[in-house]
């Protein structure tokens, strides 16, 4: 048998199943088609949930979803959930127990049309610790620590006078204003940091891969370390001295640095 038969023999035996891959792979694609069209539309609903007892400490776990803490007066807790899904019912939960409030909620995986979103009110002088894997965070108004960090969403803090702020955003900006905490830590992958102080910090460290640094504090000595490996650095109404207890260290490798005296 010559070459010319065998590679017409072989090319015909392969026909058949390239064809049938080809209707395979239609038929698939049609069937996701009609699964997504015909899918029930997003279920909205909300809930509130009032926890009495007194709140010292606050852990915050949400997958999927914002999260907006504000202090109050109360000593105990009001959470307020609004809740979309599309496939099957988040889960929730949130427990007080021995002065700490527990709030988690996760839409699984894959999170399709599901996120739960969260206001809570607790008292100011709670402690708070905040993870979202996918939302924004907002917190207002606190006299205590705080940890905040979200994989993707943009991070706000408003009027906080606690002794530590760590915030952390892959995909995000970070705005904090009117700040009276004694140290801050703020890390942002691909986001911007913009940050001002009402009273002067003893540890002001911030650095973003992909964002420009705004940073306003009261008018003092500092020791600086600034750097920006693309863009402009600069300096206004502040004094680099290198002996002071208090610093201030500014890195963006692709972003401006900015810091300024008030």
């Amino acid at each position: 048998m010559t070459d010319d038969s065998q590679t017409s023999k072989a090319t015909g035996r392969r026909e058949p199943t390239v064809v049938l891959v080809a209707i395979a792979f239609v038929m698939l694609m049609t069937g996701a088609f009609l699964a997504f069209s015909t899918a029930p539309n997003h279920t909205d609903t909300s809930d509130e949930q009032v926890l009495t007892g007194v709140v010292r400490r606050v852990v915050i776990d949400v997958d999927t979803g914002s999260v907006s803490i504000s202090s109050s007066v109360r000593s105990g807790a009001m959470i307020s959930r609004s809740i979309r899904q599309m496939f099957r019912k988040p889960e929730t939960s949130a427990i007080l127990e021995n002065g700490v409030l527990m709030i988690r909620s996760r839409c699984g995986v894959p999170a399709l049309g599901c996120n739960v979103d969260h206001e809570i009110e607790v008292p100011a002088t709670a402690s708070l610790d905040v993870t979202t894997s996918s939302g924004d965070v907002t917190v207002r108004n606190f006299a205590a620590s705080a940890r905040l960090s979200s994989t993707s969403g943009s991070i706000a803090v408003e009027r906080l006078a606690g002794e530590s702020l760590e915030i952390e955003t892959i995909s995000g900006s970070i705005k904090a204003d009117a700040l009276a905490t004694e140290r801050l830590v703020g890390r942002s992958e691909s986001g911007s940091i913009d940050v001002s102080f009402k009273s002067i910090p003893t540890t002001l460290d911030v650095a973003s891969t992909a964002g420009a640094l705004d940073l306003a504090v009261p008018s003092s000595s500092y020791k600086l370390a600034l750097s920006s490996s693309s863009a402009k650095v600069t300096v206004t109404g502040l004094e680099d001295d290198q002996n002071s207890s208090r610093s201030i260290t500014a890195r963006s490798q692709s972003g401006r640095v900015r810091v300024t005296g008030l």
